[in-house]
């Protein structure tokens, strides 16, 4: 009887069975939606601490988009309607003052109030030729960091901060006759210092500069780091004084799992001086066989290859500084698509599939003593890439989609996304018990697949999705935080609505 059943018959009876799964998960708990509102065409919803916002195509036009700003119970605020001869995208936000800036592929910043409403706009005008540019928006500004290159004088280092009201408030230069420094990261603290790592030349030397909240320079100093090329990818002050410098280094070589880093290196400098406080390169191997799974003789279960490591917050706990690291493995996945047309061999599209495994706290002041590991349930996210992306363009793109399982700290505790017999959830995870407590899970959504069949079980997100400036949205779920505070979206692509709830935790 079985055998004689359609596939699309089999789906219906997986779906009914999927429907009787979740009636067992709502015991546990089910999130409903408090607000569900039209979305023609989904490209981005972003939280800030004033508002959730959304950016979208205007329906029926080749030149116009539309930002909708709601506060963050999904109530509408304003629309901004941007017109332009390629469709005006976001490039950046970031809250200045009690304002939030949006700077527009157009060149303007435009400054909109808690309310929603808008309060400004302004363009910069910048001299001599460009070759690298860096805007970041502060509490204190607009700070622009640039390498430019001056007919008959030279090359170097430009820098200018511009007042909330986006006047000129000083300008630094570091212009040289044969000078090839390559900004490398920037970081702004509240105060409106301002640190900057280069690259010198096409070496592995780095150096950075540290600029005061009046101009200043207070130093230009070489970083005498360890090892060779470093793979930076978190630069940040932190509130003691400091800097943290975070970088990926080494790569495996195995045809499994190529191209994951073998460890990451853990700087702490002076954001004074730019002297080295500490230095710390954490070996996954080592680390592995500090915290992970063993046999019964002692030796690491991934002893081919450890998992790797990506470092998503900085937090303190018990007056200490953490790192809030997940641990994953890559691998490469090819498939095929027919062709229609007989004798052709079809296309392959080419995805990178992550599976992220469990959370680690390490101590900032020493990484390697005493490190936490946290148990969660694995799941595995994978993009369409093409044959030529990695782990480290799918992890850029995952922190911009939310898609890691780590979604923030409430209450010192981790909340934490997950799938379980093809549903999302959510867990608030106990650090002290060291594991994910699976019976407290909140389930929500519709089934993330219908790949019931498929082992290991994985979202797919195809490059297809999304068109905005900004690297590229693939998720059409996600969890938005604001505050402490956190909202749940998911949007329909069969109504056109998106969903929204406040998750009570």
């Amino acid at each position: 009887m079985l055998n004689k059943l359609t596939s699309s018959k089999v789906y219906k009876i997986y779906l009914i069975a999927t429907v009787m799964l979740c009636g067992s998960f709502a015991s546990l708990a089910q999130i409903t939606y408090d607000k569900t509102m039209e979305y023609d065409y989904f490209e981005s919803i972003q939280s800030t601490d004033n508002f959730l916002f959304t950016m979208t195509l205007i329906k029926g036009t080749y030149d116009q988009s539309e930002l909708v700003i709601f506060n963050h119970e999904g109530g509408e605020l304003n629309r901004i309607t941007f017109q332009a001869k390629r469709r005006p995208s976001i490039v950046q936000v970031g809250q200045m003052g009690g304002n939030t800036v949006f700077e527009m592929s157009t060149g303007e910043f435009v400054v909109i109030d808690a309310t929603g409403k808008e309060v400004a706009r302004h363009t910069i005008t910048l001299m001599d030729k460009v070759q690298t540019q860096v805007n970041y928006i502060s509490d204190q500004g607009l700070t622009v960091v640039m390498n430019v290159k001056i007919k008959k004088v030279g090359a170097g280092l430009r820098v200018i901060h511009y007042s909330p009201s986006f006047e000129e408030a000083w300008k630094y230069e570091d212009i040289t006759e044969k000078s090839k420094l390559r900004t490398d990261e920037v970081a702004v603290n509240k105060a409106g210092d301002v640190a900057i790592v280069y690259k010198k030349g096409n070496t592995y030397d780095i150096g950075m500069y540290l600029i005061s909240a009046a101009g200043e320079l207070k130093a230009n100093v070489d970083i005498d780091k360890k090892g060779g090329n470093l793979s930076a990818y978190k630069f940040e002050y932190l509130d003691n004084g400091y800097l943290l410098y975070l970088s990926d280094y080494g790569s495996t070589s195995t045809e499994m799992f190529k191209g994951i880093p073998t460890g990451m290196n853990v700087m702490v400098l002076d954001a004074n001086s730019g002297a080295i406080k500490s230095e710390t390169e954490v070996s996954f191997a080592e680390l592995q066989a500090l915290v992970g799974d063993k046999r019964a003789d002692g030796t690491p279960v991934y002893k081919e290859i450890s998992p790797a490591l990506h470092t998503l917050e900085v937090v303190k706990l018990d007056g200490k500084d953490y790192l809030v690291c997940e641990s994953y493995l890559s691998k490469d996945r090819t498939k095929n698509v027919p062709s229609s047309t007989p004798g052709n061999p079809g296309t392959n599209t080419y995805y990178t599939q992550m599976e992220l495994m469990d959370y680690y706290l390490l101590d900032l002041a020493a990484p390697l003593t005493n490190p936490t590991r946290v148990w969660k349930q694995t799941r595995v996210i994978e993009f369409e890439l093409g044959s030529f992306g990695n782990a480290s363009s799918a992890r850029t793109t995952m922190a911009h989609n939310g898609l890691f399982s780590y979604q923030g700290m409430y209450d010192g505790k981790i909340l934490s996304r997950g799938y379980g017999q093809m549903h999302n959830y959510l867990t608030l995870i106990d650090i002290s018990k060291g594991k994910e407590e699976l019976n407290k899970r909140t389930f929500w959504g519709k089934p993330i697949s219908d790949e019931f069949k498929v082992s290991p079980q994985r979202k797919s997100y195809n490059a297809s999705f999304g068109g905005t400036s900004l690297p590229k949205y693939y998720a059409t779920e996600g969890v938005l935080s604001h505050k402490g505070a956190f909202t749940l979206y998911q949007y329909d692509n069969v109504t056109n609505t998106l969903n929204l709830a406040k998750i009570n935790l």
